[in-house]
């Protein structure tokens, strides 16, 4: 998902999910909650056909988030422009 936009941040993972294979990991963790099972099969789905190239980074990025919000894990905010997380839902 190193396509030039902002990184996710969620509740349940460390750091910035900013690639395919880091929303890989964090959907594999034992830490992902149950809610939202059909988003996180999409979203794992297209998160690793983007990693192995046959799908967008955007593609990955929109089902991410999907699973993320019915996960309800996602830290919505925005970025200054030093890359400082401003404000969060």
């Amino acid at each position: 998902m190193r396509d030039g936009l902002l990184p996710i941040f969620l509740r349940n993972c460390t750091g910035e999910i900013s690639s395919a294979a880091e929303a890989i990991a964090c959907l594999s963790s034992i830490y992902w909650p149950k809610a939202g099972k059909q988003h996180w099969r999409e979203a794992a789905h297209v998160c690793t056909q983007a990693w192995r190239g046959y799908r967008t980074p955007q593609n990955a990025r929109v089902a991410f988030i999907a699973a993320a919000n019915a996960a309800d894990v996602l830290i919505v905010g925005h970025l200054d422009s030093a890359g400082s997380l401003l404000a969060e839902a």
